[in-house]
């Protein structure tokens, strides 16, 4: 398992069972928090992730693994990620 896979697993964890868009934003920026995030975006993830009516569960994970990943690229001193799947 990568570790993007584990903080998404992890975050899908924390966040299991809950609708509302409150407690998402207070679990998702202590998520981020705990992972060298800037906690202050999570709004914006959630607002994002909720914003067609799609259940926050699809999208949050993603959103929130990959803003940790690229937090910790910049902090590496990275421009940015490139991702590569064999046959994907």
């Amino acid at each position: 398992m990568s570790l993007k896979d584990a903080l998404r697993a992890a975050f899908e964890k924390s966040i299991r069972g809950v609708r509302d868009p409150a407690e998402l934003e207070q679990r998702t920026a202590a998520f981020l928090s705990e992972h060298g995030s800037d906690p202050s975006r999570a709004g914006h993830l959630v607002q994002v992730a909720t914003r067609e009516n799609a259940p926050a569960t699809m999208e949050l994970p993603m959103y929130v693994t990959e803003t940790i990943a690229a937090d910790a690229a910049r902090a590496a001193g990275y421009d940015g990620i490139i991702g590569y799947m064999p046959g994907g």
